[in-house]
């Protein structure tokens, strides 16, 4: 607790403030774990050593982590108060449309905005199959078409040949949006499948 009275520097902020002390390889260290969101590594300091309160440990995996932007950032507030904004003004928020640069449901079709137009009909279609996991002819069944066409029998559905048209047309512009945006940014990414859980 008086160690910790000590840390004002600007550094500690991108990590938690308790820090663990441990023996390893029978000398005491000070376990620091990072605060950034998914991130399990931590940065030890050994206590018995003429640097014991250097950050330098700290500072390189603030640059892996957070980057060398939000390591400069932090450095200018020069206090560990004044570098509080830094923490959340960098840290992962684990949405993916953030790390992408992307605005969640930014082009998300908004049917309330429209009376009926055939396009709205397909779009709002292919997005229920898809999403739901229905099978193209769903839009074929007689209850389906009777639920509808009530109250407004003008009402025309695509046929499921059309349905499955339309959600390839989807899949094609989806694809190719996803490599523009995989091949602009600017980093590494890392991928997984959990097989246990996605649905066969």
């Amino acid at each position: 607790e008086e160690m910790r009275k000590k840390w004002s520097s600007p550094m500690y902020v991108f990590f938690k403030p308790d820090a663990s002390i441990l023996e390893v390889n029978g000398r005491r260290a000070h376990i620091f774990h990072c605060a950034n969101t998914g991130c399990k590594r931590t940065v030890q300091r050994y206590l018995d050593t003429s640097d014991a309160t250097s950050t330098g440990n700290l500072c390189k995996h603030i640059i892996e982590c957070w980057s060398q932007e939000a390591l400069d950032a932090a450095k200018a507030c020069q206090t560990l108060k004044a570098a509080r904004p830094c923490f959340e003004q960098y840290r992962r928020s684990g949405d993916i449309h953030v790390a992408f640069g992307s605005r969640q449901n930014s082009s998300q079709l908004d049917i309330h905005k429209y009376r009926y137009l055939r396009y709205v009909c397909s779009a709002v279609i292919v997005r229920w199959v898809t999403h739901n996991m229905r099978p193209f002819n769903i839009v074929e069944d007689d209850r389906f078409h009777e639920l509808m066409k009530t109250g407004q029998l003008e009402y025309k559905l695509p046929s499921a040949m059309t349905v499955g048209h339309d959600v390839c047309c989807v899949f094609l512009g989806t694809r190719e949006h996803i490599r523009k945006m995989l091949k602009e940014f600017d980093g590494d990414l890392n991928f997984a499948t959990d097989a246990w859980t996605s649905p066969n």
